[in-house]
Formats: structure tokens, C-alpha cells, sequence
């Protein structure tokens, strides 16, 4: 039996009493992908397909939201105190110890000025700031110096020769007017040496109180 070939549509079919093949002829017109497979997903799983819309949605939302910026420049700041002037600040040497202690009766004390009456005269006359009261020394009479500043301190020296006949320093004061107190130095060697010097603290009306240097009675001043 001789098979038959019909071409019917675009379709070429070979018949032997049975079908044997069916073939499909090439189109020039290609068919768009099915998306039908994925419709089908999404409508197995609607639960999950939420789930994602909202992530999406979420997602989008975050990216669009910008939060507002702080203004620091309405954030009230502590206030600063204000540094303290110590300049305004009176310290205790200031108001009890005077510039006579310090610039006359120091550097005698410390041994820092000669101790002749005759430098002690130049030195003491030199000075513009006190009132300078001075007697020369006699056969009858020692020597002496004293100065007097405005606040009625004062530093007096008292001299006396020595053995090779040089009236020297045997006595120094100084009395602070405010506090009714008194340093000294006596030295009543036959030379005047240094390591004779005596050094006392007094209260007026009390008992003299030896110490051991011009610190110290420095110290003993600023407790008053």
C-alpha cells in the first residue's frame, strides 16, 4: 500500500493506514514564552507572594524615608564658670608682712648687706618710701637707724665697735605694727661673725622665743 502525503495547514502528514508521524512546520511567526507556569506558582503559594509584596513595599518605604537632621544649635550648653582673678586675690604675706620687712630688714638678716654703719647709712638713705631717722655713733652714745613706713612698722638697727674699733650691726628688729609682733638678729660677738647670729620671734608682753632663721620668722609673721 503506498502511503499518502497531504499537506493540509502548513502540517505534513504522512498516512500508511495508520499515522505514523506528525510533524510541525517551521513558522516564521515565533509564539511569546507562556507565563501561564508562573501564574500557576503564584497561585499555588499565595501566602509566600504576600510576603513578598510586603518586603518590597517595606523595602521601598525605608529607602525614601530620610530622618530629619538634629539642631544642635538649639541644644542648650552648659555654661562656662567664670575664671577666678587671682590677681584680686589678697595672699596673707600681702596683708600682714610689709615691704619694709622685705626689702630692709631680709637682707641684713640673711646676711645678704654689710653690717658697717657707714654702708647701712648709704643704703637706708637711698630709699624714698620710709622715714629715715638716724644717729651717729659717740663716745657717749651708740649708733642707731630707723626707718618707719606709712603703717607704723618699722626695722631699727643698734651698732657698737668692734674690736677693731668698726661700728658694727649688734642688733636688728623688726616690728609689725598690725599683730604687735617682733623679729630680731642680735649678734654680740667681739667680731660680729655669722655663726653668733641669734634669731628671735617676740609677741609684745611675752617671752622671746629663739629660732633658727630668718624663715622661720618669716613663718612665725604670717601666723598672726
Amino acid at each position: 500500500m503506498k502511503a499518502k502525503k497531504l499537506i493540509k495547514n502548513g502540517l505534513v502528514l504522512f498516512i500508511s493506514g495508520t499515522i505514523l508521524i506528525t510533524g510541525c512546520a517551521s513558522n516564521n511567526n515565533s509564539n511569546p514564552p507562556s507565563t501561564e507556569e508562573t501564574s500557576t506558582e503564584d497561585e499555588k503559594n499565595p501566602k509566600e507572594k504576600n510576603e513578598k509584596d510586603t518586603q518590597k513595599a517595606d523595602t521601598e518605604s525605608g529607602s525614601q524615608t530620610t530622618p530629619e537632621p538634629t539642631d544642635n544649635s538649639k541644644t542648650d550648653s552648659p555654661e562656662t564658670p567664670e575664671p577666678i582673678d587671682d590677681s584680686k586675690t589678697d595672699s596673707p604675706e600681702e596683708l600682714q608682712i610689709s615691704g619694709l620687712f622685705k626689702e630692709v630688714y631680709l637682707p641684713y638678716a640673711t646676711r645678704e648687706k654689710p653690717f658697717m654703719f657707714e654702708a647701712v647709712k648709704t643704703f637706708v638713705q637711698n630709699l624714698n618710701s620710709y622715714t629715715v631717722e638716724i644717729t651717729e655713733p659717740t663716745q657717749e652714745d651708740m649708733g642707731s637707724i630707723k626707718l618707719t613706713d606709712e603703717n607704723e612698722d618699722y626695722v631699727y638697727f643698734a651698732f657698737s665697735p668692734t674690736d677693731s674699733g668698726i661700728e658694727m650691726i649688734i642688733s636688728l628688729s623688726y616690728c609689725q605694727a598690725a599683730t604687735n609682733s617682733e623679729v630680731s638678729l642680735n649678734n654680740f660677738s667681739s667680731d660680729c661673725s655669722p655663726e653668733y647670729d641669734v634669731f628671735n620671734t617676740h609677741i609684745i608682753g611675752e617671752t622671746e622665743l629663739q629660732v633658727s632663721n630668718p624663715d622661720e620668722q618669716k613663718a612665725f609673721l604670717l601666723q598672726k
